[in-house]
């Protein structure tokens, strides 16, 4: 049996690789050490029957590689192609499935030229350890499955080891007769009737020193299964007339901390109880965007109300509330896949809310569009190596000259990555309060240099390096010049900032800022969720919907929990210098959770006008 691993082992696989041998996407490794600008000095693994063994050392960026758990890594490394152990590691649901097989699951693998169904019966090691670095390779062994949906009874000659990649379909365990198609490999289909085979010795009596226990595998994905079956007795509640208000600061720490708190998890929902949560749990703002009559013609509106009221009155929503609401959405896949936040978002607040977009977006041409989030586009040498929102937010707006026409409620932006599989910059500092005075359509702005109205703004000039790079540089008609007029500059385009007809030169421009309450965070495809309840710098708390689990796969539930986390206040209240100063890793682990993680941050607006049901007139 493979010895225990050790509890600072990473591993990894490459995912942005370069093109010299034993760099490239798809490789797996083991992180020896780290450097605090993000570099990793490591152990490469090889391909092909000695590929548990290590092949050279090098040095890596953090952010070109994706965490693994030593049993992910051992399956990978028994895929000979890099290529298809990358291609695995996207197909997230499929990967989570068969990193959970277990003894007497069904699969569907390719076998020759085509699909056949089989069950698999042990988890064999493959290769030698002959030193400490050496890593065994996992592979299944498959018996396949006959016409009469039973064994083979030639168990030795329909026996076979298949990689993770060889496997293309899992069967759910507690499927009752599932009907799926395969290849037959004459090229027409078979259609076959399996249910799973309860007869059959449990892994747990096996003594072969090659069969890994899979009890000891860690699953990429914290995302569970299993419903209420045995959970605790759940207070009863009754929907009354009139909705709770969002919960104030003084009633929030009472009421949401602890275990089986906040919206519980089920069959991956992390993304929907994330969002959910920091949106309508304490946030008068998008309380008040959101607040019209509920139509009782409208099941879907109605559900979401129930949640709403529910987690504001009693501080818990079970699952089944939730569950139902996903099955409303009008897509399938919302009740059982992973989701993007964006997705849902834009479906909650469009179909279910009924809410205009949220922002109105003016492009180069001209053209106004509205948006329900913004996305940051940009080239990640055009910020250091740890950004804050609102260098990200300047930096993006200005590359893409895009411009805001009015101060949104409220502001969802979403960080350079994609989701869990890759980030453009390691860490990124939230920024407390995001100011878009100068990122808005036909509003006065100040001059960089003078403080006077500016009358232009210059693109070229955002990164220069003499002129405080990252931040959005516009003029007056004679600071301009003068900034242009150096060698340096002689290339520069400034171009002409939309101005209202009644704009004074000598007036105070007013600054238009944003305050942050919620940031969405992704850590190996699982959402969870920081909240400001409050206007205490320190008022604080971390989500997760799936923070553990009581009982197995089938018959268990998840226990979600809210924690108080008053350093992210400590943090967040440092100035710039400071937060750039400072060292993610050496930082709390909640601290650095928010750092490393962010994906979507929820800004609001106090004085901004809200935004209207879609039926409402103008």
């Amino acid at each position: 049996m493979e010895p225990k691993a050790a509890s600072n082992e990473k591993f990894f696989i490459v995912v942005r690789g370069k093109s010299r041998k034993g760099f490239s996407r798809g490789c797996i490794g083991r992180v020896e050490s780290e450097n605090e600008r993000g570099e990793v000095t490591v152990l490469l693994y090889g391909c092909g029957s000695s590929a548990g063994t290590p092949k050279n050392r090098g040095v890596l960026k953090r952010e070109d590689t994706c965490p693994l758990t030593r049993h992910q890594a051992q399956l990978l490394l028994y895929i000979s192609s890099v290529s298809k152990r990358f291609e695995l590691m996207c197909n997230t649901r499929l990967f989570n499935a068969i990193c959970a097989l277990t003894q007497n699951d069904l699969v569907v693998v390719r076998h020759k030229k085509g699909h056949l169904p089989g069950m698999v019966k042990n988890l064999m090691q493959i290769g030698k350890k002959e030193n400490k670095d050496d890593l065994h390779m996992l592979g299944f062994e498959v018996d396949f499955v006959n016409n009469d949906h039973t064994l083979s009874s030639k168990k030795a000659a329909t026996m076979q080891l298949f990689s993770a990649a060889d496997i293309i379909q899992v069967i759910p365990s507690n499927s009752n007769p599932f009907e799926f198609h395969w290849s037959d490999g004459s090229g027409s289909l078979s259609k076959k009737t399996l249910s799973r085979i309860q007869s059959m010795p449990n892994m747990e009596t096996r003594t072969k020193q090659d069969v890994e226990n899979l009890r000891e595998q860690k699953i990429v994905q914290n995302q569970r299964t299993g419903f209420l079956s045995g959970a605790p007795g759940v207070p009863p509640y009754e929907e009354l007339e009139e909705d709770a208000p969002p919960v104030p600061e003084s009633e929030a720490l009472s009421l949401f901390l602890g275990r089986m708190k906040g919206i519980q998890g089920h069959i991956n929902s992390c993304y929907l109880d994330a969002t959910l949560f920091s949106l309508f749990s304490s946030s008068v703002v998008v309380d008040q965007i959101c607040q019209k009559p509920t139509d009782p013609q409208q099941p879907l509106n109605c559900t979401l109300r129930t949640i709403v009221n529910r987690l504001r009155r009693q501080g818990f929503v079970p699952a089944e509330s939730v569950m139902n609401f996903r099955k409303q959405l009008g897509c399938d896949t919302f009740r059982t896949d992973e989701k993007d936040p964006e997705e849902f978002i834009s479906v909650l607040f469009q179909k279910v809310l009924c809410i205009e977009p949220l922002l109105k977006l003016r492009s180069e041409g001209e053209t106004s569009q509205g948006a329900y989030t913004l996305q940051i586009f940009l080239e990640k040498e055009q910020l250091p190596h740890i950004p804050t929102v609102q260098q990200l937010l300047d930096t993006s707006c200005m590359s893409g000259d895009i411009k805001f026409e009015t101060v949104p409620s409220c502001l969802i932006v979403q960080m350079p990555r994609f989701g869990n599989m890759y980030k453009m910059f390691p860490h990124i500092i939230p920024s407390m309060e995001l100011d878009i005075t100068d990122v808005l359509h036909n509003s006065p702005r100040e001059c960089f240099i003078c403080g006077r109205l500016a009358e232009f703004e210059c693109p070229q000039c955002l990164q220069d390096r003499k002129l405080q790079p990252g931040r959005i540089k516009q003029f007056c008609l004679t600071c301009s010049t003068q900034v242009h007029s150096h060698p340096s500059r002689s290339s520069h385009f400034p171009r002409a900032v939309t101005l209202p007809a009644d704009a004074a030169a000598d007036t105070p421009v007013l600054r238009h800022t944003m305050q942050l309450f919620a940031v969405l965070c992704i850590q190996t495809s699982h959402y969870v969720s920081f909240v400001k309840y409050g206007p205490e710098p320190h008022s604080w708390v971390f989500f997760d919907s799936m923070a553990d689990r009581c009982g197995d796969d089938q018959s268990g539930y998840n226990i979600p929990e809210i924690r108080a986390c008053p350093e992210l206040g400590d943090f967040l209240c440092q100035s710039e210098e400071e937060q750039a100063r400072s060292n993610p890793l050496q930082a709390p682990e909640l601290v650095r959770r928010l750092l490393c993680d962010s994906y979507m941050l929820l800004y609001q607006s106090t004085d901004a006008p809200l935004s209207k049901p879609n039926n409402q007139e103008s």
